[in-house]
């Protein structure tokens, strides 16, 4: 038998070694990974996964971006080192703000499951290098209602996982074509985030099909010229394709910028400039907003770990290159301060036009088969123009403001979400002014949304 004083003194060696087996907690797994890639997170997986996260590390503070149609919180990581609460303690924090959002449509959840995983690489790793200059916000669920509408059929021809959500949202809206109008109520819980945080870079995560081609992961700037031409052209001529090249040399898969195959394979074209796309609508704002788009015919898997490794390192390039960038965001934001004094017209519509030099896009050849041309296994590298500098088609001058009448205070309201300043003008105002009057407006026939078109 041993003797108490032995027992005793063996005691304090047992409660410390316990200590320190449980003193870390062990991370989250997202469901994709712990249904090796057969599932993707319902709302309530993944508010236990952040919920989790926030509990077990102190850089991370969980908040609410808003509410879905529904009522579904939409749950915000805010990662940071030391920990910041709100937008006023990133801002004193000095370094540069970045939103990362998942899962705008709900079928498209790849970035919905890396997000969560960048979460808890951010979190888990002690002092990672990315929080010394940034403050990273992520809200990995954006569609929380339509990833609730999960079924086998949603996205079909996409590879995994068995069920998916809907694109739309409660009220059948597709939220990235929702930025201006902004109508649903996800959006404007979005702009509410963007007039209070105004981040310097935005992350858009998409899925994307369309053409065949070889690429795991397409992305793209902003496209409107509206917004500020230096920071566009660095975005898309520079640091776009620097991030592609990295991505080759240390992962091992192809990127290239977001779009498809023209019919005769000469072009390849994108989406419209138009600012109700996120990307677009961020790059007005002249902050870096970038779209990732995940392929399809890509395994799960590979779209998840390629969203994640795109993430990551559009973060690591702009933290590489910080100075350029900061430059780039405070030479945008003072030619914009200049206001009516803005020597250019401000472009109200577009054309898109082929950039300088012609590129090879990896594809397929493609054959005949029942009237249709399909994609064979065979690869084929394709000469194209890139069909992706837009450039004013229309524009006008920059008035110093805008008069509304009194009883359109639905425009005064919607402006407002914009950050756009708004007063009232309460006795009679001289001013020099230029009228326009529309003899007629041309309505597309069908129905986009609830709304013809102009």
């Amino acid at each position: 038998m041993k003797s108490p004083a032995r027992f005793l003194a063996f005691l304090p060696l047992i409660l410390v070694a316990f200590l320190a087996s449980t003193s870390f907690a062990q991370p989250p797994l997202t469901t994709a990974e712990r249904t090796e890639y057969a599932q993707t997170s319902t709302h309530a997986e993944v508010m236990a996964f952040v919920e989790q996260l926030a509990e077990d590390f102190p850089i991370v503070t969980l908040d609410t971006l808003g509410t879905s149609g529904e009522g579904r919180t939409l749950p915000m990581l805010i990662l940071a080192d030391p920990p910041v609460a709100n937008a006023e303690e990133a801002r004193e924090a000095g370094k540069l703000v970045v939103l990362l959002l998942g899962n705008i449509h709900g079928g498209e959840v790849c970035g919905k499951e890396a997000l969560l995983m960048l979460a808890r690489e951010l979190a888990a790793t002690e002092s990672h290098p990315l929080l010394k200059d940034f403050v990273i916000c992520i809200v990995p669920l954006y569609n929380a209602d339509g990833n609730e509408q999960m079924a086998p059929g949603n996205r079909p021809g996409q590879i995994g996982p068995d069920e998916i959500g809907r694109r739309t949202n409660a009220a059948g809206l597709d939220l990235n074509r929702d930025f201006i109008k902004a109508e649903a109520p996800e959006t404007r819980a979005l702009l509410r985030f963007f007039r209070s945080w105004n981040p310097d870079i935005f992350i858009d995560t998409h899925t994307t099909n369309g053409s065949h081609h070889r690429y795991t992961l397409t992305y793209s700037g902003p496209k409107h010229p509206g917004g500020d031409a230096e920071l566009l052209e660095y975005i898309r001529d520079t640091m776009l394709p620097r991030v592609s090249e990295t991505l080759s040399e240390t992962k091992g898969f192809d990127t290239f910028t977001y779009g498809n195959f023209y019919e005769d394979h000469s072009q390849w074209t994108t989406f419209p400039a138009a600012p109700r796309y996120s990307t677009n609508y961020a790059g007005m704002r002249n902050r870096i907003a970038i779209l990732s788009e995940a392929y399809s015919y890509a395994t799960f898997e590979e779209r998840v770990l390629a969203t994640l490794d795109f993430c990551r390192a559009v973060l690591e390039d702009i933290a590489r290159h910080k100075d350029e960038v900061t430059a780039l965001l405070t030479a945008a934001d003072a030619r914009t301060e200049s206001g009516s004094s803005r020597e250019e017209p401000t472009p109200i519509r577009t054309t898109p036009l082929p950039l300088s030099e012609v590129a090879t896009a990896k594809g397929f050849i493609e054959v005949e088969q029942d009237g249709r041309m399909v994609a064979t296994d065979e690869p084929m590298d394709y000469e194209v123009e890139v069909i992706d500098n837009f450039v004013a088609r229309e524009a006008v001058d920059r008035p110093w403001a805008f008069v509304l009448p009194a009883e359109r205070d639905d425009i005064a309201a919607l402006l407002q979400r914009h950050g756009i300043a708004v007063e009232v003008i309460r006795e009679d105002v001289q001013v020099d002014a230029e009228v326009y009057t529309y003899a007629e407006i041309d309505r597309a026939e069908r129905e986009f949304q609830g709304h013809r078109m102009v």
